[in-house]
């Protein structure tokens, strides 16, 4: 089996590094567990494209449910798209339904309450807008979301021994980008359950500038975090993201340290392209990688590379992001945003997010 699937979040069996964002995940998860106060610390895991957020989202998932056994805790990932994000109505509408889709827990707790989140979900729904009844119009969206997390808590997770909630929610930029007051909503909902002691810690993902774009409308959210931002690989740690994978999976293939640092030259350290690389270097089926081998190889591997990711990249992109990158990739050396200019900026902002 080939560990390195670029096209997937990394298996938390590969994870490597990340060590702050995963041990302060860890802390805090322990804290929320243990303390009297509910105020448990909220994680937003922000970074480029590729760059690990929702592999870090499987790191804590595996973490909550197959490392902290002797807690009892529950986990929901809610994996936002623009559609989903339309309106604060959508966006209820959809983290309710992906709640109950994707929750999981420890052992038989699972099964035990599995009716009662699908009777939660349908009762949920009923007041959010699918089948609204005349005397349920006046309640708004958020309050009905606020309302519903608690019903969560204190008759379905509580009485079965949870003592931590988990929501996840992946690629939050799409709310704060269609519905920006929606952050503000969300802060209010979390902290105001805070308060009625029911203990939801919440983690979220972004690209690196989602607090720099909201900042002026949404300033009490970002506090409302611990803030993490992914970045690029060192040299050491490119190591232990290609090597780790092959001996959890006894993969006999030797490669000189010369063809790590060449892969690490080549990827600049961002994990997409590391396991991109390795993942051709691993289908050729030699069980030996000298640097003259990886030399003739590598021309091959960014043939491939440049079909499968820069030529689609290519076509979806707008004409003026076009005009960016191909600014860019006539540069000689670096380029800098003050050196694009700031009619550049909205665009490259864009590019940063779709990677």
């Amino acid at each position: 089996m080939n560990p390195f699937q670029p096209s997937h979040p990394v298996n938390p069996k590969y994870f490597a590094n990340r060590k702050n964002v995963v041990e302060a995940f860890r802390l805090a998860l322990r804290n929320a567990s243990e303390t009297r106060s509910v105020a448990p610390t909220n994680i937003a895991v922000l970074g480029s494209w590729g760059i690990g957020k929702t592999s870090v989202f499987n790191k804590f998932e595996h973490i909550a449910l197959k490392e902290m056994e002797d807690i009892n805790i529950f986990v929901a990932r809610v994996q936002l798209n623009p559609s989903a994000c339309t309106t604060i109505s959508d966006f209820v509408t959809f983290s309710v339904n992906e709640i109950e889709r994707s929750f999981d827990t420890q052992g038989s707790i699972k099964m035990k309450i599995m009716d009662k989140m699908l009777i939660w979900k349908i009762k949920s729904l009923s007041f959010s807008g699918l089948r609204i009844e005349k005397k349920e119009l006046t309640q708004h969206p958020v309050s009905v979301f606020q309302n519903s997390l608690e019903e969560l808590w204190c008759r379905i997770l509580k009485p079965e021994g949870i003592k931590v909630g988990i929501l996840m929610f992946d690629d939050l930029h799409y709310l704060a980008e269609n519905y920006p007051k929606g952050l503000y909503d969300m802060r209010s909902v979390f902290q105001s359950l805070a308060l009625r002691d029911v203990n939801f810690m919440l983690c979220i993902t972004g690209p690196t500038a989602l607090f720099v774009k909201i900042r002026t409308l949404a300033e009490p959210f970002a506090r409302f975090f611990d803030k993490y931002e992914l970045k690029s690989f060192s040299l050491d740690e490119t190591k232990e993201a290609i090597t780790l994978p092959l001996n959890v999976e006894k993969i006999d293939v030797k490669m000189d340290e010369k063809v790590i640092e060449k892969i690490y030259e080549l990827s600049k350290g961002h994990p997409y392209f590391i396991h991109f690389i390795m993942r051709d270097v691993l289908d050729t089926g030699s069980n030996k990688i000298t640097f003259e081998d990886f030399e003739k190889l590598y021309p091959k591997i960014f043939l491939h590379m440049g079909k499968s990711k820069f030529s689609s990249d290519l076509e979806i992109a707008s004409d003026k992001e076009k005009e960016v990158l191909f600014k860019i990739a006539s540069a000689y050396e670096s380029v800098s945003f003050s050196d694009l200019g700031k009619q550049y900026r909205s665009s490259l902002y864009r590019l940063e997010e779709k990677g």
